[in-house]
This record gives structure tokens, sequence and C-alpha cells, in this order.
């Protein structure tokens, strides 16, 4: 989740706004979220942001700099969600894209 210098914590409020909803989706759903810090943006307090969001604060935060070393923080996140990823998704075999086409299903 990117939180940059205009992160709207006034539209967090509104109960159909949809990156509230998104990430509520995904943290109940247990997704992994990481708050990515943009542009010298501090985390947020807990009093700034909805109830229901407060635990964003909790989390352990990332932050990308402004060039030019923003690269060097680009590739660390990167190297992060990958393994985080690889830990999460178990494949039983590898991905074989020419297997993988369509098939017109059974007829009965």
């Amino acid at each position: 989740m990117l939180i940059g210098p205009q992160w709207g914590e006034q539209r967090l409020s509104a109960p159909t706004d949809f990156v509230r909803m998104e990430i509520l989706a995904a943290e109940e759903l247990g997704k992994l979220i990481v708050p990515v810090l943009l542009a010298g943006r501090a985390m947020p307090e807990a009093a700034e942001i909805p109830d229901e969001l407060q635990f964003l604060c909790y989390r352990n935060a990332s932050a990308i700099a402004a060039p030019p070393r923003h690269h060097e923080d680009i590739a660390r996140l990167t190297t992060y969600f990958g393994a985080a990823y690889s830990a999460q998704t178990p494949r039983s075999r590898p991905l074989n894209h020419q297997r993988s086409r369509w098939r017109r299903p059974a007829r009965y």
C-alpha cells in the first residue's frame, strides 16, 4: 500500500471508498499488507485514520526515497515482495505456458 504526501485520510473515512474497501478486504483475507511511504511521508498517526484502518499504524513500513536513491529502495522492495510471494504460493509443478491453452469443455 503506497502512502504519499497527499494520501487521503479524509477520503478513507467514506465507507464506499475503494482504497478503504480493498485494504479491509486484504486484511480480512490475511493478505500481506506493507505500507510503503513515498516522498518523505511519515506513517499516519492512529488518530488520523478511521478506527477500522488503525491496524495499519502498527505495521512496519518501508520507505522509497527521492531520486537518485529510489532505485535501491525499489530493488530492495522487489526482492522482499518476491520472497514473500513465493513463500505464500506453493507450486506443484513449474508453469508451462504452452500447455496452458484454453480447451473446449467436454460434451455431455
